[in-house]
């Protein structure tokens, strides 16, 4: 390649720094502007779920050091010899690499979201199989597997044999639905199979979250599929920390290097954090990098998976999550085997999976989207796109499983079981009013109801001597103007009614509370 020519000349700091960044940009090096920091794909040793190291496409930071080495490859920098008349050759300067790295909002560099490592589907029913920046999406496309052939304009037959295809790699695991929801678990899995090929039609994607009771049914497994179909490697994995503060670090780390999945492994018990209802949902994330006090805007592009034995979704996240439950009905499901060998079978063969998963979309938006399924709030294009696909090849619908998730969400069982203790409806309460009558040192008329609202109280807000006011007063701000429905008879006729918790005034410091019934019923 032949390299410009820079002189390097006293009073020339940002020509020189703009001379070379156009070189870089000319010579199409793989440098990239991302949430105003300049990245570069690079294959980095991550950590499965078995702890072993595995290599993962990252967007890593460019730092001085490399910059220069991308300036020495776009450029030849001389300085002039007065005496000889000649040019000298010069190691790319520091100041100039320093500068480069600083000139946020100048650069000439493609800005890009994150990184593909296999083809994707636009919002048209394209399919994008070209390396490099892929502009409408803003995603960089790398290290793409090759594709079988595939049908021009695919049909829904095409999309059912090719549905069969991706069903035959999970026929070994155990799914297990409730009562009555036959087949959400694997339609589900099918929806988190196919939902990462299409990052370019959807910006996001719902947690996918897998459930077992015990160890060893298949959840870490199932997480190596959907990494394999999308980067022929297994999953790179997050631990969950309870600590908000410490899962933020770990989050916050993986978001800066825009890796294509993520799985949070072992989230056993209770799963709650904002940072990731943020990653989820938000199209721009604002993250301060470990060791710096400057923060950078990331726009996330992730699929994220999470699995646990006993996993509870709680809080914002029961509306971002789609579960996948697992039970193998044994005592040590350690010991089975998966004998079909799924994950081989597509390492071996990755292409045949990714266009099988791309010809369920792209048939779909070819029919013109038939029987599309109402929007799922901040997950439209995919819930039109994905989920609606799915249900138009006779699957269940995979948000039938977020039932589940807020049924078993802790925080509104507890908040549900107050209501239905509270003293007396449209009547305001401070919270040592509630903990007094609570602890009989008012009479209410009713010595089991205070028992009861005792028990509940304690549960929320367990304190030394029993009920803690703070604990409460935080608990019932947190879902101040929440509404829950109850059976209700209105006008005779059996209905829903609905129950709101109302803040009432504030005297003298004390927030009054009211659980209000008040023009919120309605007959179904």
């Amino acid at each position: 390649m032949d390299r410009l020519e820079i002189q390097l000349r006293p009073g020339q700091y940002t020509h020189t720094a703009m001379l070379a960044e156009g070189a870089i940009a000319d010579a199409k090096l793989p440098v990239y502007d991302r949430g105003g920091i300049l990245v570069h794909p690079v294959e980095m040793d991550m950590k499965d779920e078995h702890n072993n190291t595995i290599k993962s496409v990252a967007l890593q930071p460019i730092t001085v050091p490399l910059m220069r080495q991308f300036m020495e490859t776009a450029a030849r920098f001389v300085v002039y010899n007065a005496t000889t008349k000649k040019t000298c050759p010069r190691d790319p300067p520091a100041e100039t690499a320093k500068l480069i790295l600083a000139r946020r909002g100048f650069w000439s560099f493609p800005r890009i979201v994150g990184v593909m490592t296999a083809q994707s589907i636009d919002r048209n029913g394209n399919i994008i199989d070209q390396e490099g920046v892929h502009r409408p999406s803003q995603m960089l496309f790398h290290g793409l597997p090759k594709l079988p052939p595939m049908p021009e304009h695919p049909t829904r037959e095409d999309a059912l044999a090719s549905l069969e295809i991706l069903k035959d790699l999970l026929t070994e695991f155990p799914f297990s639905d409730p009562e009555g929801k036959q087949g959400v678990s694997l339609s589900v899995a099918l929806a988190a199979l196919i939902s990462p090929l299409c990052r370019a039609a959807n910006p996001r994607d719902p947690l996918f979250a897998i459930h077992a009771p015990v160890a060893g049914t298949g959840k870490s497994y199932f997480c190596r599929l959907v990494s394999a179909i999308l980067t022929g490697r297994a999953c790179p994995v997050v631990a969950y920390a309870a600590d908000e503060d410490e899962f933020r670090k770990r989050l916050d780390a993986a978001l800066i290097l825009g890796s294509p999945i993520i799985s949070l492994d072992n989230c056993n018990g209770k799963l709650s954090s904002w940072t990731l209802c943020q990653a989820l949902t938000e199209d721009l994330i604002q993250i301060r990098p470990l060791g710096t006090s400057n923060t950078i805007d990331i726009q996330s592009r992730t699929t994220w998976l999470a699995n646990g034995n006993g996993i509870t979704v709680t809080e914002d996240l029961t509306r971002r999550t789609v579960l996948i439950r697992l039970d193998s009905n044994e005592e040590r499901p350690e010991l089975r085997e998966f004998a079909q060998h799924p994950f081989e079978r597509i390492v071996a063969d990755r292409g045949r999976y990714v266009a099988a998963a791309l010809t369920i979309v792209r048939a779909y938006i070819l029919a013109g989207r038939p029987g599309r399924l109402p929007p799922l709030a901040s997950y439209e294009a995919w819930s039109g796109n994905v989920r609606s696909a799915l249900v138009w090849l006779d699957c269940a619908d995979p948000c039938d499983s977020m039932n589940e998730i807020i049924g078993n969400d802790p925080e509104k069982q507890l908040l549900r079981a107050l209501f239905e203790v509270w003293p007396v409806r449209n009547v305001d309460y401070t919270t040592a009013e509630l903990i007094d009558i609570a602890m009989g040192k008012v009479d209410c008329g009713d010595k089991n109801a205070a028992s009861e609202l005792r028990q509940v109280i304690e549960n929320i807000a367990p304190g030394k001597d029993g009920i803690d006011a703070r604990k409460l007063g935080k608990f019932l701000g947190t879902h101040a103007y929440k509404v829950l429905t109850h059976p209700a008879t209105i006008n005779g006729e059996a209905g829903v009614g609905k129950l709101k918790l109302l803040k009432g005034k504030l005297i003298r410091g004390n927030q009054r509370w009211i659980l209000s019934d008040r023009d919120q019923a309605q007959v179904d």
